[in-house]
C-alpha cells in the first residue's frame, strides 16, 4: 500500500442510485449530504480514486471527492472506449483502458487500488469484489474492501465474506477511521 494520503481506491456501487434508496437505509433527501461527507474523507485520505466514468453513484462521489480536494479521478474503460459514456470523460483527469470487454474490465479493476470502496451493490460490484480473493490467492494480493452498510440491505454471505477482506462502515466518520488505520499500516 502506497501509505498516509497516498491511498488509491476503486469506488464501486450501482450505476442505479435508486437501488440505496429502496434496498439500504438511505432516504433520498440524505443523498447530497452524504456525498458531500463522504468526498471530504476521501480527499483527506485518498490520492487517486478509479472508476467507470458512468451516472451511477461512484462518480457522484469522485465529483464530492473533487470539490473538497482530491487529487486525481482516473476513469477505465474497456478497449476501444465506449462512445456512451463520453459525456462523463469530462470529470476524470485521465482515462485509461482495459484489454477486453465489459467482464474483463470489472475483473481487472479491483487490481487497480490500494483498496476498494462500495456505496451499494450491483453485479458489476459483486464481480470486483468476488475477483478480490483471487488476486489474494494467486497473487498474494489482499485488497480491503470497505463497503457502507446503510447503502445495501444485507451484509454479503457469510460464504463470501469468508474469502474477501470486508469491512462494513455506516457514518463517514467510520469510514475515516478505517482509513487513516489502512494508510498507517502501508507506511
Amino acid at each position: 500500500m502506497s501509505g498516509k494520503n497516498q491511498l488509491s481506491a476503486l469506488l464501486i456501487g450501482p450505476t442505479d442510485k435508486t437501488k440505496i434508496f429502496r434496498f439500504g437505509k438511505i432516504k433520498e433527501d440524505e443523498y447530497e449530504t452524504l456525498k458531500q461527507e463522504f468526498g471530504r474523507v476521501l480527499a483527506k485520505h485518498i490520492h487517486r480514486v478509479i472508476i467507470i466514468p458512468d451516472e451511477g453513484i461512484p462518480l457522484d462521489i469522485a465529483k464530492s471527492y473533487k470539490e473538497n480536494g482530491g487529487l486525481r479521478v482516473i476513469g477505465y474503460l474497456p478497449k476501444g472506449g465506449c462512445e456512451e459514456l463520453k459525456r462523463y470523460f469530462n470529470y476524470c483527469d485521465s482515462l485509461e483502458e482495459i484489454d477486453g470487454g465489459w467482464s474483463t474490465l470489472n475483473t481487472c479493476l479491483s487490481l487497480k487500488g490500494d483498496v476498494m470502496i462500495g456505496f451499494g451493490l450491483s453485479p458489476g460490484t459483486l464481480t470486483e469484489i468476488a475477483y478480490s480473493a483471487y488476486h489474494f490467492r494467486y497473487l498474494k494480493r489482499r485488497i480491503p474492501i470497505l463497503l457502507y452498510e446503510k447503502a445495501i440491505s444485507s451484509r454479503l454471505q457469510p460464504e463470501l465474506e469468508e474469502e474477501v477482506d470486508i469491512r462494513y462502515f455506516n457514518t463517514p466518520s467510520e469510514l475515516d477511521v478505517i482509513l487513516e488505520k489502512i494508510g498507517l499500516v502501508g507506511k
